[in-house]
């Protein structure tokens, strides 16, 4: 369960305000009934274990047989509880050819640090487009694109001092960004681990990606290949 998990949030995939706009009908964030980076309540930096477990089982969005408590496989978080939400049949797409069918929307990866929620990732069809996401959350500071294990591109929106990191997967460095690319994930995460997360590359861009980030600054939408640099 762990490892399917973790392939499938690679795969689609601070306690610092942001404001939340209303969103679309269908985001993931409808009816969260806090701000940013709090979601549903479960909050960084602040949420105990406990707490998480106990608005997770509160939630009708999240499917109750599917959440699972485990040790987490990094350096640096402790435990990280998985669970799945909605109910759908859809078919996702897998890097090396094929799909799988799956019987939910999205899904929910919550990390743990001692006894404190540190991040948030929820992945799937989450409901925004690359602007809706600005919007509610401001531009990014930087824009990231790296290999995935499928050699397509993953691409990272990151703003490190709000904790926040939304992406999605695109075909090739010749795709282009637009206001109206859908976000197939979002990070919350806790702004002041953000050195300790870049040291344990808990972030897709340095699995294949290095060098001088200032060269990935945020210069607006076009072909991802602008923000690509030889290493």
């Amino acid at each position: 369960m762990k490892k399917i998990l973790i392939i499938i949030l690679l795969g689609l995939a601070s306690c610092s305000l942001m404001t939340t706009k209303t969103p679309v009908a269908t985001s993931i964030l409808t009816n969260s009934d806090c701000n940013l980076p709090c979601w549903h309540g479960i909050t960084i930096g602040r949420t105990t274990k406990q707490e998480l477990l106990d608005i997770l089982g509160s939630l009708a969005i999240v499917n109750q047989h599917s959440i699972t408590v485990i040790k987490s496989a990094d350096t640096l978080f402790d435990e990280r509880v998985n669970f799945t939400m909605g109910e759908d049949a859809t078919y996702f797409k897998l890097d090396n050819g094929g799909s799988v069918k799956q019987d939910y929307l999205w899904l929910g990866d919550v990390a743990l640090l001692n006894d404190k929620v540190e991040q948030i990732v929820l992945t799937g069809d989450v409901g925004l487009s690359f602007q809706q996401g600005i919007d509610i959350f401001g531009e990014p500071n930087y824009l990231l694109p790296s290999y995935t294990p499928g050699m397509h591109i993953w691409v990272e929106a990151l703003n490190p001092s709000k904790g926040l990191d939304f992406g999605y997967r695109a075909d090739d460095l010749d795709s282009e960004i637009t206001a109206n690319t859908p976000i197939r994930q979002i990070k919350l995460f806790d702004a002041e681990l953000y050195d300790q997360m870049v040291d344990n590359k808990m972030f897709q861009y340095l699995l294949s990606r290095s060098g001088d980030i200032e060269r990935y600054a945020w210069k607006g939408y076009g072909k991802i290949r602008m923000y690509w640099h030889t290493e």
